[in-house]
């Protein structure tokens, strides 16, 4: 029962930290985006 109770828990872990590194990977693909698109507009200004 105990052990059973701790796969449980460390699977629900497990799905808590993909979960939390795909939030990263969005956020980090939104801000290189952002950036791409402020490069693009500072040589387009120069």
């Amino acid at each position: 029962m105990i052990f059973q109770t701790l796969q449980h828990n460390i699977a629900a872990l497990a799905q808590k930290f993909d979960t939390i590194s795909s939030d990263r990977k969005a956020q980090l693909e939104t801000l290189s985006a952002y950036i791409e698109k402020n490069t693009a507009l500072k040589k387009l200004q120069n």
